[in-house]
């Protein structure tokens, strides 16, 4: 008992983060999942009005066929107006499960229609197998898929009351009941597949935008991270902070590549010791570290900041290399400002050159500048 109570907790707590961590994602696969099934269904149901007097002799369709013919081509407009209005970034995530959800129940209720309305006479087709098919095709919160299904189940088994046969009935009761059994079982293991895909996703995520050594963006990753943060964000408040540990590659020579190592380790974690998980903080170069400080353009703060990463560097590796490492660091500052990554770089680079010049351990803070002249905001030791 106490074994399927933790695998029960365990897989509880597993769909909770798969749903928090991969929201965006989900989204995007089930506007995709949600053009295709309109279109889908209405290549089926053509197909189906077309097949299926040649296959049973004196069949009509009902109004209900004839019905959701139109309902079918609006789905398919609607699904298509909405993957554009998403690369647009005018349709949120819960706008697009509320729609996927919206797709559920038309067809839901035009299935149900039709095998009771439509075909009172003959045992039902659709509805046990969307029951199947639908709950596994979206990924939705449970309580919205399952809720849904039952609610149909219950429109279902009042409709089979009120229009077919009492023997009739009962077989499509069944039927239903027996779709309803298999959804959870296929709908369970889909989902169970899709939060392992997502697990692998994010651990090559991890791998292929982390540095190994020092746990935060490398390059690559901060770059990117960046560019597309000033891009969306201009004009933008922020600053950018460049660190060059100084005579680092002294340490590799005459100390060896491991205390390196242990070096670049304690300043990635003197850097995510002491800025925001929203701040973007990477690995540059070999001994070159990026900050970028979102919303905030305050000399003293950045200052505040720099000293104590320049202590929290001289500290820890001192304690774990066995050296007293020390950092130069430039510093710019962006207050509602167009600006780009590249000039961004290219001033905090021209900072930490003064810093370099200045000696070991400083920091350099200017403002940042349009035009040739540089406004110095600060200038210390930190």
């Amino acid at each position: 008992m106490f074994l399927i109570d933790t695998f029960a907790k365990d897989k509880l707590r597993a769909r909770r983060r798969y749903f928090r961590e991969g929201r965006r994602e989900i989204a995007d696969g089930n506007l995709r999942t949600l053009l295709g099934a309109a279109l889908a269904t209405l290549v089926l149901l053509l197909s189906f009005l077309l097949l299926t007097p040649l296959v049973l002799t004196g069949w009509k369709p009902s109004p209900y066929h004839l019905f959701f013919v139109p309902a079918a081509m609006i789905l398919c407009l609607v699904a298509g107006l909405a993957i554009q209005l998403r690369r647009r970034g005018a349709m949120p995530d819960i706008a697009v499960s509320l729609l996927c959800a919206g797709f559920e129940i038309t067809l839901y209720s035009f299935a149900l229609l039709l095998d009771t309305a439509g075909t009172p006479d003959g045992p039902a087709t659709f509805t046990p197998l969307l029951f199947i098919a639908l709950p596994a095709l979206f990924v939705l919160p449970l309580w919205a898929s399952y809720g849904l299904i039952a609610a149909f189940e219950i429109a279902f088994v009042q409709a089979i009351e009120h229009f077919k046969p009492t023997l009739l009935g009962q077989y499509d009761l069944f039927g239903s009941l027996a779709g309803l059994a298999f959804s959870l079982v296929i709908a369970d293991l889909i989902l169970s597949l899709r939060i392992q895909d997502h697990r692998v996703q994010m651990r090559y995520k991890a791998l292929s935008t982390r540095d190994a050594l020092s746990g935060i963006l490398n390059k690559q990753a901060c770059t990117e991270t960046c560019r597309s943060y000033l891009q969306a964000a201009n004009p933008v408040t922020c600053s950018l902070l460049f660190l060059d540990l100084d005579d680092f590659k002294a340490v590799n020579d005459k100390l060896g590549h491991y205390v390196g190592d242990v070096v670049l380790r304690c300043t990635g974690e003197a850097l995510h010791e002491n800025f925001r998980s929203s701040d973007i903080i990477g690995r540059f170069g070999g001994d070159e570290f990026l900050v970028l400080v979102r919303g905030t353009a305050d000399a003293t703060l950045m200052l505040n900041k720099a000293r104590a990463v320049q202590e929290r560097v001289q500290r820890t590796s001192l304690a774990q290399a066995g050296v007293q490492v020390s950092c130069s660091m430039g510093i710019v500052l962006a207050k509602d400002r167009d600006t780009t990554f590249e000039e961004l770089l290219r001033q905090s680079d021209d900072a930490l050159y003064e810093a370099k010049r200045a000696g070991k351990g400083q920091c350099i803070i200017n403002m940042y500048r349009t035009d040739e002249k540089q406004v110095s905001a600060a200038s210390a030791d930190p």
